[in-house]
């Protein structure tokens, strides 16, 4: 059985995925990848950013 802890983890890892999913985020990280490049970073900015406008209602 999961404690409470473990599904408020799994609640928020799912909603964290809702809203990079949702978001241009979403749509860069796949077409990014595609491109194969050999060392290429997401700016930690961008995910914080993103979660922050979602959380509070800026989007």
């Amino acid at each position: 059985m999961g404690t409470k802890l473990d599904k408020q983890n799994m609640d928020s890892a799912t909603r964290l995925q809702k809203i990079l999913i949702d978001s241009p985020v979403g749509v860069v990280l796949p077409a990014i990848s595609l491109l194969n490049l050999p060392n290429w970073w997401l700016a930690g900015g961008a995910v914080r950013n993103t979660v922050w406008r979602s959380l509070f209602g800026l989007v």
